[in-house]
């Protein structure tokens, strides 16, 4: 999604002009598991971006579900953090395309991406593994010419409470594989 790499791209041009690149790297590298494809992808992305200092050169590496079909987002990015963070924040996208238009549209979240962004709107708890999951999880609607909305806010109670929100369907010993959200414009 160009808008991810843009930003991503403007935000690593800001660290790189205070001497901050390694460290924002870094944050990107530990999103994802030590080793395997997924971390390569990131390793050539900043090869790329190094020599050619373009968003392009990021898309490939920041687009994780290319590779990494169970990671419960679609794309890796970095935004500027909030005054009191300072630094620059990771952000996983989890993408859903939409009809143009008014009236309802139809959004699938998967038991995993639910659970991956729970995970990753709770605090850090210290444990080994547990920077994997530091930063932010938005959920975005793109509609079909490539308009981007964040809907996270529309679920931030069933990310942030959901056993609260699934209390019936617990109570019933039934456990969600997914849920079909529907978002009404």
């Amino acid at each position: 999604m160009p808008s991810i790499t843009e930003r991503t791209h403007d935000v690593l041009k800001e660290v790189d002009a205070r001497g901050q690149l390694d460290p924002a790297w870094q944050m990107l590298m530990a999103a994802t598991p030590s080793t395997g494809k997924t971390r390569e992808a990131l390793r050539q992305a900043r090869s790329r971006w190094i020599e050619e200092q373009t968003p392009t050169s990021l898309a490939e590496g920041l687009h994780i579900s290319r590779i990494w079909g169970n990671a419960g987002y679609d794309f890796l990015g970095l935004e500027s953090g909030e005054a009191a963070v300072g630094g620059p924040v990771v952000v996983r996208y989890e993408t859903k395309g939409v009809p143009d238009g008014d009236g309802e549209a139809r959004i699938y979240l998967s038991d995993n991406e639910r659970r991956v962004a729970t995970r990753v709107r709770q605090e850090p708890t210290g444990e080994p593994g547990d920077d994997r999951y530091v930063g932010k999880w938005k959920l975005i609607a793109v509609e079909p010419q490539g308009r981007a909305i964040d809907i996270t806010p529309l679920v931030v109670d069933l990310l942030d409470h959901p056993k609260t929100v699934l209390k019936s369907l617990l109570k019933q010993g039934l456990s969600p594989d997914g849920l079909i959200l529907r978002l009404r414009r």
